[in-house]
């Protein structure tokens, strides 16, 4: 699993933390590509 991320990444950390903790996002396959998407409060 991986990811390439272009442009505006601050929210890698995040995404790598959910990667690490193998938490599935694919339920979230469409919001996951807006720009304002909240990928911390997936780690609550």
């Amino acid at each position: 699993m991986g990811a390439i991320l272009l442009g505006d990444n601050k929210s890698a950390h995040d995404l790598a933390q959910l990667m690490e903790k193998k938490i599935d996002i694919s339920s979230y396959k469409e919001e996951i590509l807006e720009p304002d998407f909240d990928f911390k409060g997936l780690l609550k």
